[in-house]
């Protein structure tokens, strides 16, 4: 039932006149009508239906066919701060030792004179207990090749975790590190922490000698595909155009020659002691990570000097 109106407007024409008992009445129950029906029949909302994960990604499925994502997945990524210090900013998922203990920060804090496990800040705790040992657990910092390990020694592999060391030995000039080492079918290392692998989108592809870096490859795993010879990897400056804390992970796919990674005028490429800027072979894999002002931080499967 169509309403009447009296003027002409965004609504329609008017009848140009008062309207009658009738029209009005009629007016009003054609609204009554119109309601009643939606009360009576409301709308089915739409819902979840279901979530599903793939990877790194969820996808929320809709009750009405439709889907939200794919979307990323948080994850927690931990950070090896050593023995705990005092006056010392810690952030959220750094974890420290102390007493033979291994603990995470629960809270953003800038730690006191002594360490207090128990400490509280606006009702929550700030530390929690990751693993607990004997006597004698010594952090020792980044797993390290050519170096001799003795027994509770607490490593971290980048990208991989904190563990312990279960059985004295000495890791080879290019060994990689292995979780699952034996030595005479006993396990060398135990898992402290294991590290939740964050999500890295897959970069382009080089195949050819010569590359640049590009502010897009942040976050990105890059493979290095080119198979005649080495690969030279320019760092530009980049100033503000580069996220800062970005990393690039690259990867050397064939067995001939090295990536070599060279810095241009006015960047600086903080390699590792005893380590060449350049893979060490087919399968390594390096990383770049941005500090800011054109200072890059380059570690993992480095060529020895």
């Amino acid at each position: 039932m169509a309403i009447v109106y009296r003027t002409s407007g965004p609504w329609g024409p008017g009848i140009a006149e008062d309207l009658s008992a009738e029209q009005v009445d009629g007016n009003f129950h054609g609204l009554d009508l119109r309601v009643t029906e939606f009360e009576d029949n409301p709308p089915e909302a739409v819902s979840i239906a279901n979530v599903t994960s793939t990877g790194s990604t969820f996808t929320v499925h809709l009750s009405d066919g439709s889907a939200i994502g794919p979307l990323l997945l948080p994850v927690a990524a931990f950070n090896a701060r050593g023995s705990w210090a005092a006056e010392t900013l810690y952030t959220r998922n750094d974890v420290v030792t102390h007493d033979n203990a291994a603990y995470v920060v629960r809270q953003q804090h800038t730690s006191g004179s002594t360490f207090d496990p128990n400490l509280v800040i606006s009702g929550g705790p700030v530390y929690q207990l990751l693993v607990s040992r004997p006597q004698g657990m010594l952090w020792r910092g980044i797993y390290a090749t050519a170096t001799a390990y003795a027994y509770y020694d607490v490593i971290r592999v980048l990208g991989s975790g904190v563990w312990l060391v279960k059985i004295p030995h000495t890791t080879g000039a290019a060994e990689v590190f292995d979780p699952a080492k034996e030595i005479e079918s006993a396990p060398v290392y135990e898992a402290l922490m294991i590290e939740p692998a964050p999500y890295v989108a897959l970069g382009p592809e080089i195949d050819s000698a010569i590359s640049e870096i590009d502010a897009a490859w942040s976050g990105t795993y890059v493979r290095v595909v080119y198979s005649d010879g080495a690969v030279s990897v320019y760092v530009p400056a980049f100033g503000g155009t580069f996220p800062v804390g970005g990393e690039i992970h690259v990867r050397q796919v064939t067995a001939l020659g090295q990536i070599v990674f060279l810095e241009d005028t006015d960047v600086t490429l903080n390699g590792v002691a005893g380590y060449s800027l350049a893979s060490r072979g087919q399968g390594a894999v390096v990383t770049l990570k941005y500090l800011g002002d054109d200072q890059w931080d380059v570690w993992g499967e480095l060529l020895a000097i």
